[in-house]
């Protein structure tokens, strides 16, 4: 069953947020801290999807969110790296990123490897959910800038990255969602000093997490998409 949130829905029995809690709507719970993210309006599809995530419920009216969620914080080797809510991408900034010095491309140019990003998945175990649909206005796909989410390959989702740096190189290539409170961007930097590799993936050569990093996911009480980031 799914339940799909408008912003003037309201949880029974949960207060209104606070002002300093309308800045976010959701939070990406790690073993490393808690990133708090606001939703952007401009992406009218991709803040859909999030919140028929947060909103999903199971037979017997209990948010599938919290039932998918039996799983710790710390990783399990076991699992498939893109079972679930997990980071399993990590992609470093280098220290030429940006730089005219070294050339327009990310081929090994200024541009990467690695790629000032990291990556993860934001479809629950057991969610029955199509991936959403990418949004192609103008507001919704700026130049990415740092702490901005977006979804994977132009795409709209479930793979996500939170970007780590400005992204030019890009253009307006990526349906921006939701932001990340400018505070909480020392918990993704703190992800991104866990145990990393590289894999070919092919086309590039990718930069992943050892064992990838599961996350839960905690909603503002009250309306979700309402969020304030002023």
């Amino acid at each position: 069953m799914l339940v799909t949130l408008s912003s003037a829905f309201a949880f029974p029995g949960i207060p209104a947020p606070s002002e300093k809690e309308k800045r976010w709507d959701f939070a990406l719970v790690t073993a490393e801290g808690e990133v708090r993210v606001a939703l952007r309006a401009e992406a009218t599809h991709g803040s859909e999807y999030v919140r028929s995530v947060l909103a999903q419920q199971n037979d017997a009216g209990e948010l599938l969110v919290a039932e998918a969620q039996a799983e710790g914080l710390e990783p399990d080797p076991a699992r498939p790296p893109r079972s679930g809510l997990r980071f399993y991408r990590a992609e470093p900034v280098p220290a030429h990123w940006a730089s005219k010095d070294w050339p327009d491309n990310y081929y090994g140019g200024r541009w990467g490897p690695p790629y000032a990003l990291l990556q993860g998945s934001f479809m629950p175990d057991n969610a029955h959910l199509k991936s959403g649909a990418a949004d192609h206005t103008a507001p919704a796909r700026p130049v990415i800038q740092r702490g901005m989410l977006a979804w994977a390959a132009g795409q709209g989702g479930p793979d996500f990255f939170i970007a780590l740096a400005q992204h030019p190189e890009w253009g307006n290539g990526h349906t921006v969602f939701a932001e990340v409170l400018p505070e909480d961007m020392a918990i993704v930097d703190a992800i991104m000093r866990r145990p990393l590799r590289v894999a070919n993936w092919g086309s590039i050569n990718a930069t992943e997490l050892v064992t990838p990093l599961p996350f839960k996911l905690r909603r503002v009480p009250g309306p979700v998409g309402g969020g304030d980031t002023g």
